[in-house]
């Protein structure tokens, strides 16, 4: 233990060397002058020292020319002068004695190397060392492993997810379009929609492979998207339809008008040849078309309002009077030798039609007596008849056969009209230079065949104007423009909730295989 005086302090090395060093030295590094341990001088009394080794450490050998501290080996033995000391201290720290010390394994302080227990810390410098536990290192390995796999399921599952949305998707876009189909073309069944829940939430489970409570909510959500987008798309093309269907009015309320004002043109007109006639139409008619495509609409609609009020002879008569009207014209048509397929003969049907309404009901229910019995067998006993209907037939066949490529694709009615003429008269001297009895047997020959296939020409006949396609076309534009609106006014119902409802519960439940 060292022992302090007034001015030097006393401590012993670890090689049993008394030392005695300046109070100022306190907590500076010397060395022994002994055995050269560096030591840092203490502040009190010095732990007891150890048991000597049995081969002290030799001597070391310092540099010429430095001062050294020499053992106390008296009592009053001791360095006195503190400047020589830190000289010493200061010259031995620049020796290596690294070869000759230990470090303490507890407290880190240099100790000498034979020496056997730290004098800071009491440690055993001779205790059996304990080993580090060596890491683990598979334990990081799995955990990276581990993490890895987690990363690999979660890229696996979004992928199953992303494929379960678009599969869900397309099976909605389905159902929608077979919605749509079916309200169109036929009647909005809301029940149909089901399926668009139904093909969404199929989707979902072939595409993500599994029926959780998430990809039940996922199918409903794109099962509602395809239930808007198919209830928009019913109501987009009734509007769609309607719109084209006004458009189409429009040009056809044009084109009705033309040919109406053409036939009150015609009809003011005499002196017009047969066989020019034809001809005469089609010139009229295309400049009065020119005039009626230079109205504005507002005066199109309001002549047309006009003689829809006024109604016309096709739409007022009755089928026993067109028939009968259509014979009188076949009759008065065939005699003339009008070509099959002119607008003069169309205009004597319109003729006979409207005479025949002007009929009492008396004398209507003779006439037409009268024409059962002839279209029986009374026909036949006329030979004017039988000549005009094989002049005619054989008129008809001719201008088939003689048509051109050309022909069918530009229809010329002043050129159609001269051919007609001209092979019916060509026609009419060939059939009467035959006798009656062989135009007879030609004439039911032709019959026999033409009855066969369903032909009647007897009750046949038309209008110039088709008054009644006109009044059918604009009901069912009206009709179903009425219907888009009503649907549009109508589009939030108590029906398509509840199909909603059916459509969104179709889809989870098949997602999530919730019963």
């Amino acid at each position: 233990m060292g022992e302090q005086q007034s001015d030097h302090i006393k401590f012993r090395c670890q090689c049993e060397a008394k030392l005695k060093v300046p109070k100022s030295a306190i907590g500076k590094r010397v060395a022994c002058p002994k055995c050269g341990f560096k030591m840092t001088v203490p502040g009190g009394p010095a732990p007891a020292a150890p048991v000597a080794a049995s081969k002290p450490a030799p001597e070391p050998q310092l540099p010429e020319g430095l001062p050294s501290l020499e053992p106390d080996k008296e009592e009053d033995s001791f360095l006195d002068d503190l400047m020589q000391l830190e000289q010493s201290a200061e010259a031995t720290q620049q020796v290596s004695f690294a070869d000759k010390q230990k470090e303490c394994p507890k407290c880190k302080v240099q100790l000498a190397a034979s020496a056997q227990t730290c004098l800071a810390c009491g440690y055993d410098l001779n205790a059996p060392k304990v080993k580090k536990a060596k890491k683990d290192k598979s334990k990081p390995r799995a955990a990276s492993a581990y993490a890895g796999a987690s990363h690999g399921a979660v890229a696996r599952s979004t992928g199953r997810l992303v494929l379960g949305c678009f599969l869900s998707c397309v099976g909605a876009m389905i159902g929608a379009g077979i919605w749509i189909v079916v309200a169109v073309f036929g009647v909005e069944l809301g029940i149909v929609a089901i399926g668009i829940g139904a093909l969404a939430g199929l989707g979902m489970v072939i595409g993500f492979g599994e029926q959780t409570p998430f990809a039940g909510k996922i199918s409903a959500v794109i099962a509602f998207l395809g239930f808007l987008g198919g209830k928009l798309g019913i109501y987009g093309i009734l509007i769609g339809l309607a719109a084209a269907v006004s458009l189409v009015d429009i040009v056809f309320q044009r084109m009705f008008l033309a040919n109406y004002m053409t036939k009150v043109a015609m009809d003011s007109s005499t002196g017009i040849p047969d066989h020019e006639w034809d001809a005469e139409w089609e010139d009229r008619f295309e400049s009065i078309s020119q005039q009626v495509f230079d109205m504005s609409q507002e005066e199109v609609t309001l002549r047309y309002d006009e003689i829809d009020k006024n109604g016309s002879i096709s739409l007022n008569a009755n089928a026993d009077q067109k028939r009968l009207g259509g014979y009188r014209a076949m009759l008065e048509s065939n005699r003339r030798g009008l070509f099959i397929y002119g607008k003069l003969r169309t205009k004597i049907w319109e003729d006979e039609v409207a005479k025949v309404m002007e009929l009492s009901n008396g004398d209507l229910k003779i006439a037409l007596a009268e024409l059962d019995k002839w279209e029986d067998q009374g026909r036949w006993d006329s030979p004017d008849y039988v000549t005009d209907y094989l002049v005619i037939h054989m008129t008809t066949e001719a201008m088939g056969d003689s048509k051109k490529p050309d022909d069918f694709m530009e229809y010329d009615a002043a050129r159609e009209a001269a051919k007609w003429k001209r092979l019916y008269d060509k026609n009419l001297a060939e059939v009467k230079d035959i006798s009656p009895e062989e135009q007879l047997e030609r004439v039911k020959s032709i019959v026999a065949e033409e009855e066969s296939y369903g032909i009647d020409y007897s009750s046949a006949g038309e209008s110039l104007i088709d008054y009644e396609g006109a009044i059918e076309f604009e009901e069912g534009a009206d009709e179903l423009v009425a219907e888009a609106k009503s649907g549009m006014m109508s589009s939030i119902s108590f029906f398509d909730l509840l199909w909603l409802a059916l459509v969104l519960s179709t889809a989870y439940k098949i997602g999530s295989r919730n019963s």
